[in-house]
């Protein structure tokens, strides 16, 4: 797992108290990134465990990191065979330039593990 941190790149192992998501070397750095992580920070912590990891691609940064995708149980109809989670794409994918596509495994348990992959 990289900890490394989100702004300088500087190996550590302190990370956001709250979301526990990304990782800082320096208070200054925590306050640094502050408005951009704080959309991202709350949905997470508001989640819980209802979380997928996910790897993110991002057309500005120079290598992919691993970030959490909060979920909630999709609307189920009558057609609909089980359920499903409807991943939170804020604050991530709101440009018209955005893309993601989930892969995940078929099946109706949410401990199950599930691999998404996202572009950005």
């Amino acid at each position: 797992m990289n900890t490394t941190c989100l702004i300088c790149d500087t190996q550590t192992n302190t990370r956001c108290a709250r979301c526990k998501g990304v990782y800082y070397c320096s208070k200054e750095h925590i306050a640094q990134d502050w408005p951009a992580h704080k959309a991202y920070c709350k949905r997470v912590s508001a989640a819980g465990t209802n979380t997928f990891d996910a790897i993110l691609f991002a057309s500005d940064e120079i290598k992919p990191r691993l970030i959490k995708l909060p979920w909630s149980w999709g609307p189920v109809d009558e057609d609909s065979v089980g359920t499903w989670q409807k991943l939170d794409l804020e604050p991530w994918f709101k440009g018209r330039d955005s893309f993601s596509a989930a892969c995940t495994s078929k099946s109706s348990e949410p401990t199950d593990h599930h691999s998404v992959v996202l572009w950005w």
